[in-house]
């Protein structure tokens, strides 16, 4: 049991060491939206939350104008703080219909990474 968490912590901060975002998460706040069962509290989320939008630069809807500025149709926008980097989470289509996971920076609205969806 050990062996494996230990394998898939690593494989997890292998598959997010090349996402990178200009807004860092200060580590206090970071241990509060990642560990503990207290997490998934509606209290403890919606503190989370208001933290992180705190810490971002541009709000939602600034993302959401910018990304549709660049042909993209975004149906789903959340904040969150993955491996300690801000990050916009987007979910949307492309100029040709193609389904997307964005991660984007919220200093500037730059997509930072991308993956299709089947």
């Amino acid at each position: 049991m050990k062996k494996s968490m230990l394998m898939l912590t690593v494989f997890c901060s292998l598959a997010f060491a090349q996402i990178d975002s200009s807004v860092k998460v200060p580590q206090p706040i970071h241990n509060l939206a990642v560990f503990g069962n207290h997490k998934n509290h509606p209290v403890q989320k919606m503190r989370i939350h208001q933290e992180l939008q705190k810490l971002a630069p541009l709000k939602c809807d600034e993302v959401k104008t910018k990304l549709s500025a660049q042909g993209w149709r975004i149906e789903r926008l959340v904040l969150q703080d993955i491996a300690s980097n801000l990050l916009y989470v987007g979910w949307g289509y492309d100029g040709s219909n193609k389904a997307f996971k964005l991660f984007i920076d919220p200093s500037d609205g730059r997509i930072v990474h991308q993956e299709e969806r089947l």
